[in-house]
């Protein structure tokens, strides 16, 4: 069955792929996510947090070496 995967703010929600429920949802503040096949609504939450968090793990691995290369050249070139 497909489900539509949809988020607000900081949570994430599961339906069934239906137009009508979907504008109803884009309504209350939701937006698309993403379309996914899983046999349940719990699996399709389950497979779209696992993407959620990696990606949320990329932007913070970026965020650290972005600050330890400013603080590198800062101190190392700059001031050498």
């Amino acid at each position: 069955m497909e489900y539509f995967i949809l988020a607000k703010n900081r949570e994430i929600a599961a339906i069934p792929a239906d137009r009508k429920l979907f504008l109803t949802y884009q309504k209350l503040g939701y937006r698309f996510v993403e379309k996914t096949q899983s046999c349940d609504e719990k699996t399709a939450l389950a497979n779209a947090q696992r993407k959620y968090n990696h990606t949320r793990n990329y932007k913070l691995i970026f965020s650290l070496v972005t600050v330890f290369l400013a603080y590198w050249l800062y101190f190392y070139l700059l001031l050498a």
